[in-house]
């Protein structure tokens, strides 16, 4: 990955940090969410912040651990939203949907992305 393309990843992963972490600490939960549809919401959050980590943290081969705290992250978010935030509430489903988010990117990863890595690496 070129030095250029490699600050675009960070920008374009941080920029989503930031769009999660506006969302998520909000004291109003986002208009025109239904109950329940949030969870379409929290599950491609986690995705898009997952899978684009993966090519700012780890250009070429991305790591167990990266996954690991992605999912920690994923499940903290969820526990300090309800901590911290008197109006919002924690939600066990918001968790899961964050957690399936972090999984199915990391399933991704590993089976689109990581092999084109590996080929164009030899």
């Amino acid at each position: 990955m070129t030095p250029t393309l490699r600050k675009l990843a960070w920008l374009v992963y941080l920029f989503l940090w930031a769009v999660v972490l506006i969302a998520v600490f909000t004291p109003q939960p986002p208009v025109g969410l239904e109950h329940g549809s949030d969870k379409v919401g929290h599950f491609l959050a986690l995705f898009a912040v997952a899978f684009s980590g993966c090519f700012a943290v780890f250009p070429g081969l991305c790591e167990k651990r990266y996954w690991i705290w992605t999912a920690v992250a994923a499940v903290a978010l969820e526990c300090l939203q309800g901590a911290l935030l008197v109006e919002r509430e924690f939600s066990l489903l918001d968790m899961v949907a964050n957690l399936i988010g972090v999984a199915l990117a990391a399933l991704v990863w590993r089976l689109s992305v990581r092999p084109r890595l590996l080929v164009s690496s030899q």
